[in-house]
């Protein structure tokens, strides 16, 4: 009996850790990944606003 009970200890100790580790990179990345989204949404948004400026066959 007491076997199941330190099983299932060392599965919820090892559950623990990985939701642990999962939120330490959520908040050492979350960061640079929201930065790194945001600035290639902003070249993409400075393309599109100088392809319209252009002359030329891609004018929108």
């Amino acid at each position: 009996m007491s076997n199941i009970i330190a099983e299932r200890d060392a599965q919820a100790q090892r559950e623990q850790e990985a939701r642990d580790n999962d939120s330490f990179f959520s908040e050492v990345f979350g960061p640079w990944l929201a930065g790194a989204i945001f600035t290639f949404v902003l070249i993409g948004a400075m393309m599109l606003g100088m392809l319209a400026l252009e002359p030329g066959p891609f004018q929108l």
